[in-house]
């Protein structure tokens, strides 16, 4: 079933303390330093279990790929943890994260998620959004079961498989669990900022800083010699954001778009998906 994606937020500041480009540089110098044999994705290990990869043909498309049994994903929001919404990079911080990437779509309201979204302690939205078709959920209640999943709605049991994890956040899907690009053609291109999980069950933030179409954009990253079990799109246009820091990468990605007073500078986001070390 494809899903009609939601029209971007606009154009993204690209806002950054350190140049915008360095983050970019430095990743394309990976995959211009990978074997020539190699059509593989150029991981580079941050830490044990934290990798990190420019695309070899869109070394914009930034992608941090984390082992769930090192490190730990959370949830954090203004609705359980406070204060008002903060950049990715103050979220980060304030937390001790070595990375941190949108949790999804928010309401005019600047607290609560679009589509359905709860943690142990608080349930920032508890209405489905009946557009969205994919979960991401996280925290096993039931032993054996992996620490993170993608749970496809038209794919899976999703009801009951939700209910078995303490983390659940519902957004659109861009790579269901059959492979499949989820997302129609259309001519609406921004910056994209998404989460998914590959065969190994290690978890993917990726994000793209030029504008794409979000079709092309999966379409994409289905060419790509890797087993994506699934992908769900987290944020578009300019509150798209990325951060890593770990090893010696200390960088923050966000999306294109216009120039605010002096400088570029970045979202303010009620919602983060993070990772800190176990």
């Amino acid at each position: 079933m494809s899903e009609e994606g939601s029209p971007a937020r606009g154009k993204a500041p690209l806002a950054l303390r350190r140049p915008p480009w360095l983050g970019v540089l430095f990743l394309a110098l990976w995959v211009l330093a990978a074997p020539a044999e190699a059509e593989e994705i150029a991981w580079r290990e941050l830490e044990p279990g934290f990798q990190m990869a420019a695309l070899a043909n869109a070394t914009d498309i930034v992608a941090a790929r984390i082992d769930p049994t090192r490190f730990k994903l959370e949830l954090f929001s203004v609705k359980e943890q406070g204060g008002e919404p903060r950049t990715i990079e103050e979220w980060a911080r304030a937390f001790g994260l070595s990375a941190a990437i949108n949790a999804g779509m928010f309401l005019k309201d600047l607290r609560t998620s679009a589509g359905y979204m709860r943690s142990p302690r608080v349930v920032n939205n508890p209405g489905f959004n009946p557009r969205y078709g994919a979960f991401f959920v996280f925290g096993p209640k039931v032993e054996g079961l992996p620490e993170v999943q993608f749970v496809d709605r038209y794919h899976h049991d999703w009801r009951k498989l939700i209910e078995q994890y303490d983390v659940v956040v519902q957004n659109f899907r861009m790579i269901g669990a059959g492979g499949e690009n989820t997302w129609r053609p259309d001519a609406n291109a921004h910056s994209i900022a998404c989460v998914g999980v590959d065969a190994e069950g290690w978890v993917l933030f990726i994000h793209s800083r030029t504008p794409r179409t979000v079709h092309d954009f999966v379409e994409l990253l289905r060419a790509q010699p890797w087993r994506v079990k699934g992908l769900m799109y987290v944020e578009g246009g300019p509150p798209a954001s990325l951060y890593v820091k770990a090893g010696d990468v200390d960088a923050v990605y966000l999306g294109e778009g216009d120039l605010l007073g002096a400088g570029l500078m970045p979202r303010k986001l009620p919602n983060v998906l993070g990772v800190r070390r176990r």
